[in-house]
Order: C-alpha cells, then sequence, then structure tokens
C-alpha cells in the first residue's frame, strides 16, 4: 500500500523552543518506524520490551499511512506533535541496542534469602 502524502497546510513553528518544524514527518515517521521494528528483531519475540514497542510502533504507523493530515496524525496518535513523535523514535532506536545489550529477559535464579523476623 503507497504511502499518501499528508496535506500541504505549512506549520511555522512547534511552539517549542529549540525543536524544528518536521517539513516531511509521514515520510520521516515511515522510515523510523520501519528501522524501530527491523532493530526489534535482534530480541527475543517474548520479551515484553519487543512486544511492547511493536505494537506502539505497528499502531503508529498505521496511524501515519492513515492520517490524511498532520492535524488528524497528532490526534490520532494522541502523544505530542509530529515532531515529538519523531524525537521519539529516533531515542527508541538509541535505546534498543542498549536493551538487547542488557538482556533484562534472562533473568537470574533467585537466590535463597535468609529473613530473619525481630
Amino acid at each position: 500500500m503507497a504511502a499518501r502524502a499528508l496535506s500541504t497546510v505549512v506549520k511555522r513553528t512547534t511552539g517549542i523552543v529549540g525543536l524544528p518544524v518536521a517539513h516531511n514527518a509521514q515520510k520521516t515517521l515511515t522510515a523510523l518506524y520501519a528501522q524501530t521494528l527491523e532493530a526489534l528483531e535482534a530480541l527475543p519475540e517474548t520479551a515484553q520490551y519487543r512486544v511492547n514497542v511493536e505494537q506502539m510502533t505497528r499502531t503508529r504507523l498505521d496511524a501515519v499511512k492513515k492520517a490524511t493530515s498532520v492535524q488528524e496524525l497528532e490526534e490520532m496518535v494522541n502523544a505530542g506533535q509530529v515532531e515529538e513523535l519523531i524525537v521519539a523514535a529516533k531515542n527508541e532506536l538509541k535505546l534498543i541496542p542498549k536493551i538487547a545489550a542488557g538482556k533484562p529477559w534472562e533473568t537470574s535464579k533467585a537466590s535463597k534469602l535468609n529473613v530473619e523476623v525481630i
């Protein structure tokens, strides 16, 4: 399914200091979400982090594909402006390798804890 371009209404500012307007948010988010889904493949399918991030990413990617305007996309996702979504997606891509390296799904065997009740 080909992605539709979001309407051409020009946004002048995000209103957030230091966060410039994204001029091609749909293309940027589509690419970032595809990269995120690919990066998550390095984690076990049963890892809760992977499950949660895949679900969120697929939901947001679907919204990007369905939205006909930036405003509609922002309302559908309900997680801030598209520029904030881009920042969040970039941060997620930085986090995934750290999660993979830490392997939080590999829990050590619980050690016996001696508790003395006073």
